[in-house]
């Protein structure tokens, strides 16, 4: 390890495969001159890796104020920081994930939030291993009960609530108003998409309407919704005893509100809108465990999930506007953004080109690093080359898990990894029985993401971290 003062640079020449750590607690750059992507990134109190590159690359750090380290070291992708050791999927900049980890370590006395926000697979469609007779047959969307209990998301949840809170007692966890254990009564009405919330399960609700959910044994209650324009007010009534939630001046605003000492037991929480309002789901806990939300949406691409997109699902007007923001939903939170499949497959049927997929991406991991939280892109399952529905644009698949890989070595506080690097290509995946169809997983396919990254989650490296393979 190098030490630079202040007003002092170094050039440093990096091998094919290798990366460039720099620490300062000031302000550095690091300029490349050849080899790595063009430009200068500022490194600001904090650590940041840059490559590995496939090419030599030549690159100069700058300490601007205070002194700044500089190390070279290998960081292959499959051992990445020595996940191999973990078990983990291979992740790149796996210290961009150190927010969560610090969430992780003191979940058996405070709440953690996890999101995981993407499309059918996220969803949890093959989770009910229905055999559409591939590649003649269609797939159909499993119920909410099947996705959220056999998909990724049900099984990383279960996972993690047996290491922090134990199963069945005291654990943390997220109901979306389109999941079981909400149902929805009155005049009022909507489906999946009408609303805007971290997707699917925003419901979008008229005057009249009241959504009721069934929730488990915890102590404190937090309740997500878009605040609609004009007057208006929706009563919370949790166990017989009712609150009313007034509507401010906020014209399609995120918010929250939460209730807390509650008795240590089961709830009925039922929500009466007087007025146009958007449900976005129930947070439960009983101040610690972690809080897993699944929030995937059939068909959706990351521009759809920013309000850019073609699906054109999100009224009002004002919630495409302010869609970006339900990335800051729950601050401190690790924003698990699984999009890729649909970006490719549709990238000349709607005309999305990968530098606006690459910008959409970037402006979600910026807003949620603006709420103290951190991302994880995940590249998820290799599509059938030969799908009866294929990509017909000139762009491979691998193009859009190298744009997640390029954001996550620029910018802190942003991990990638793709599982087709322990799932195997499609051929591969589906010949082990982990896809039911040209993309999406089976139960089993489901299981091998939700465990992976549970070892991923449970091998974060600390704030300095191994530098080196195994190290």
């Amino acid at each position: 390890m190098s030490q630079l003062s202040a007003g002092a640079h170094a050039n440093v020449v990096l091998n094919p495969g290798q990366v460039l750590r720099v620490s300062t607690g000031g302000a550095a750059t690091v300029l490349s001159a050849y080899g790595a992507p063009a430009g200068t990134s500022t490194v600001t109190a904090t650590t940041r890796d840059f490559g590995p590159y496939t090419v030599p690359a030549k690159l100069r750090v700058d300490a601007l104020s205070g002194s700044a380290t500089y190390q070279v070291g290998t960081q292959a992708q499959a051992g990445d920081l020595g996940y191999a050791l973990g078990g983990g999927v291979p992740v790149y900049s796996p210290l961009g994930l150190r927010r969560i980890r610090r969430q992780l370590e003191d979940a058996q006395f405070k709440v953690a939030s996890i999101n995981a926000v993407g499309d059918s697979i996220t969803f949890g469609w093959g989770s009910d291993n229905a055999d559409p007779n591939y590649p003649t047959g269609n797939l159909s969307a499993p119920t909410d009960a099947i996705g959220d209990s056999a998909g990724w998301v049900g099984q990383l949840r279960r996972m993690l609530a047996a290491q922090y809170s134990g199963v069945g007692t005291g654990r943390a966890g997220f109901i979306g108003p389109k999941q079981t254990g909400a149902v929805l009564s009155g005049s009022g009405g909507g489906t999946p998409g009408e609303g805007q919330g971290i997707h699917n399960y925003a419901l979008y609700l008229v005057s009249g309407a009241t959504l009721t959910y069934t929730v488990p044994a915890c102590t404190n209650i937090d309740i997500y919704y878009w605040e609609s324009s004009g007057t208006g007010a929706f009563t919370v009534t949790i166990d017989g005893n009712a609150n009313t939630v007034a509507f401010g001046s906020g014209n399609e605003v995120y918010k929250v509100v939460s209730y807390t000492g509650l008795a240590n037991t089961t709830h009925t929480v039922a929500i009466t809108t007087a007025a146009i309002t958007t449900q976005c789901g129930l947070r439960y806990h009983s101040g610690y465990g972690v809080a897993v939300g699944r929030f995937g949406r059939a068909g959706f691409s990351a521009s759809d999930s920013i309000g850019l997109g073609d699906f054109n699902v999100l009224t009002p007007a004002a919630s495409k506007a302010n869609a970006l923001n339900s990335y800051a939903m729950v601050a401190n939170a690790l924003n698990i953004v699984a999009f890729s499949n649909n970006d490719f497959s549709r990238q000349a049927s709607y005309g999305n080109s990968i530098a606006e997929y690459e910008s959409t991406l970037r402006a979600i991991v910026a807003k949620t690093t603006s709420a103290g939280g951190c991302t994880l892109l995940l590249g998820m399952t290799a599509r059938d080359p030969a799908h009866p529905s294929p990509a017909t644009g000139p762009v491979a698949q691998s193009a859009y898990w190298d744009v997640m890989r390029k954001i996550a070595q620029d910018t802190d506080h942003v991990a990638h990894a793709r599982m087709v690097d322990v799932m195997g290509d499609w051929a591969v995946a589906r010949a082990a029985g982990l896809l039911v169809d040209g993309e999406h997983p089976s139960r089993m396919g489901h299981g091998l993401i939700a465990s992976s990254l549970f070892r991923l989650l449970m091998n974060i490296p600390g704030e300095a971290g191994p530098l080196v393979a195994g190290a």
